[in-house]
């Protein structure tokens, strides 16, 4: 047990970085043990300037930015955020690539066989962005989460910014590829509603699972339900008005609970309780 503490003069220097090398290295040590002089630097850290500070350090890194997050930048964000949202992989170019190669795929496919066509492309359009979603955040998905859950950066912020690029670059994509194919106009378009459904559906399981869990849960039971359609009755069954009042249901439950759990989770990848804003500051 600590028997003596570093005294208020000495940790308000440190606070300020003044100073030097030795007591600063003395005084470090002595609070990775010391409960009660981290509680008083805790008190001597205004919390305004964390995130000013944190903005600071995102600023310098973005310096060296890649191309994801100078086209943030330019769309409006900030560095900071810009460089937290683009560290997701599944915004490089590769994501891009592989979504437009698995669109032009179901593309051809659609006009050697209609029927068949039309079954594949309902069966993955909706999942496009559900799967770039869960590939935007979480343990499994994100190299960077460990940062994310040690920086004063809200989690919720950081899964609504990094779903939201993600949303911008699938959905047109797949919109554009549905209005190539043979279908009518309704039906080329039809898929988003029970997407939007099956993405806030992911968002929101992610509060207590893994979101690739959820999203692999998700996606199988829409193609078994598309395969159903297709091999028993109208392939169009999981777009028709009655289905399309079930998604409505669906975005209104996963909006709920994303506006009321956020997802969280420890630094051994495994999920936690939601923590309040002051247990995490």
């Amino acid at each position: 047990m600590t028997t003596w503490h570093v005294d208020p003069s000495t940790l308000g220097a440190w606070v300020e970085g003044t100073t030097g090398p030795l007591a600063s290295a003395s005084v470090e040590q002595h609070l990775v043990k010391c409960e009660r002089c981290r509680a008083a630097v805790a008190g001597l850290v205004r919390i305004e300037d964390v995130p000013g500070a944190w903005d600071d350090v995102l600023a310098e890194v973005a310096g060296g930015a890649g191309l994801a997050e100078r086209v943030l930048v330019r769309l409006g964000l900030k560095a900071g955020d810009a460089v937290v949202v683009g560290a997701a992989p599944v915004l490089r170019i590769a994501w891009a690539a592989g979504l437009a190669a698995v669109l032009g795929f179901i593309l051809v496919a659609s006009i050697a066989g209609h029927d068949r066509g039309l079954a594949l492309f309902l069966a993955l359009a909706p999942l496009m962005p559900v799967a770039g979603v869960a590939a935007a955040y979480g343990p499994s998905a994100d190299p960077s989460y460990e940062l994310a859950l040690a920086a004063p950066y809200r989690m919720i912020r950081l899964v609504l910014l990094r779903s939201a690029a993600v949303l911008l670059t699938a959905v047109p994509l797949t919109v554009a590829a549905g209005l190539l194919l043979p279908l009518d106009g309704a039906t080329a378009v039809a898929w988003v509603l029970p997407s939007l459904a099956f993405t806030l559906v992911v968002l929101g399981a992610g509060s207590w699972v893994d979101p690739w869990a959820a999203a692999v849960t998700v996606g199988a039971g829409w193609v078994a339900a598309v395969a159903v359609s297709a091999r028993y009755g109208d392939v169009l069954a999981v777009v028709a008005p009655t289905a399309l009042v079930g998604y409505v249901a669906l975005i209104v439950a996963g909006a709920l609970v994303l506006a009321l759990a956020t997802p969280t989770w420890r630094l051994d990848g495994q999920w936690s309780p939601m923590q309040s804003e002051r247990e995490r500051t």
